[in-house]
């Protein structure tokens, strides 16, 4: 009988407490898989490059966007000869003398505000020959059909940093800034803006364009993954998932782990939910999203490694370490808990 296995992937997970004083909470079984794992360094610090080796090892040339598209509702025939860029709507905030950037997880954007905004680019734009469009109001895309020799900075790299440093680079790289201003006058001189402004909202006042070198696809790409099942709410890695002919679900926390370990399977597991509550600064919504992991996912994962369902566990902390947890590893009677703080 083929083993089950689960590769877990979660960040902000560890070291959090160290510097906090006045919390006195256990989390069991956590705990044990800490303690009892075995440790090892990875070379993997970034989970987007984490989740190009785990399921498309052998296609790094197409982009995160593509799969983010694909997954949100784009097909392949759209996008044939097409250049697909990740466009999403931001917040840049004057700092001093630094302009911050902020993505749009605190934004709440709504269908109809991300229509509106959507729409003005595109008549701004109309001559260009790039065109601006949406699935989701916090994920936007652009499609251009003439090649794209620029390097683009990660969202998540920009997130909360000046963005001097970030703009695009390459032999077109002055194109691209000149859209990104003329795109912040466009939304600062926005009717949704001045509608926020006047809510007491923060302002959806630039895009942050990114993903796009080496992008275009023209075929479907290979299926390599051994993965069975990924668990995720990550558009990335879901498209990235589906490409590899692996079954999907985002709804990680509606999902009953005391049963779904019980099927026989390679899981996948991308768990953000710790790191962005931390990137919203708030440490009592990381301590209660720990709480809720603890007893609706870390209890029934030791269960089920307990029992045999789980044969073997890898978690990536994605800070340089990655534990290997299994049955055998719960004889190690010497290796006792320790609070996480």
């Amino acid at each position: 009988m083929s083993k089950s296995t689960v590769t877990l992937i979660i960040s902000k997970l560890t070291g959090v407490l160290n510097n906090v004083s006045g919390i006195d909470c256990r989390f069991p079984a956590l705990e044990t898989i800490l303690a009892k794992s075995h440790q090892s360094i990875s070379c993997e610090k970034k989970e987007s490059h984490l989740i190009r080796t785990l399921l498309d090892s052998s296609n790094h040339n197409h982009s995160d966007a593509i799969f983010s598209y694909l997954y949100d509702g784009g097909t392949l025939d759209e996008i044939k000869n097409t250049h697909i860029l990740r466009a999403d709507p931001v917040l840049l905030y004057p700092d001093r003398d630094r302009l911050l950037l902020f993505d749009n997880d605190q934004l709440n954007i709504s269908k109809a505000e991300a229509e509106s905004l959507v729409n003005e680019f595109n008549h701004y734009f109309a001559d260009e020959n790039i065109q601006l469009l949406f699935f989701k109001p916090n994920r936007w895309y652009l499609k251009k059909k003439i090649p794209c020799d620029t390097k683009f900075s990660d969202i998540e790299d920009v997130s909360g940093h000046h963005v001097e440093s970030f703009m695009p680079s390459g032999s077109q790289s002055n194109y691209w800034k000149k859209l990104l201003n003329e795109t912040q006058i466009l939304f600062f001189n926005s009717k949704v803006n001045q509608q926020r402004d006047l809510e007491g909202h923060q302002k959806i006042n630039s895009i942050w364009v990114w993903e796009g070198p080496e992008n275009t696809l023209t075929e479907s790409p290979p299926k390599t993954s051994h993965f069975n099942y990924c668990f995720s709410q990550n558009p990335v890695t879901l498209g990235r998932s589906l490409a590899s002919n692996c079954q999907t679900n985002e709804n990680l926390e509606s999902t009953s782990w005391d049963q779904q370990f019980n099927i026989k399977g390679q899981y996948l597991i991308q768990i953000e939910s710790l790191k962005l509550a931390l990137k919203n600064q708030s440490f009592e919504e990381w301590l209660q999203q720990l709480t809720l992991l603890e007893k609706n996912f870390f209890q029934p994962l030791l269960n089920a490694v307990h029992r045999g369902a789980i044969d073997s566990l890898k978690i990536h902390l994605m800070n340089g370490k990655y534990l290997k947890f299994s049955k055998y590893s719960l004889l190690k009677f010497w290796k006792i808990n320790k609070p996480l703080s």
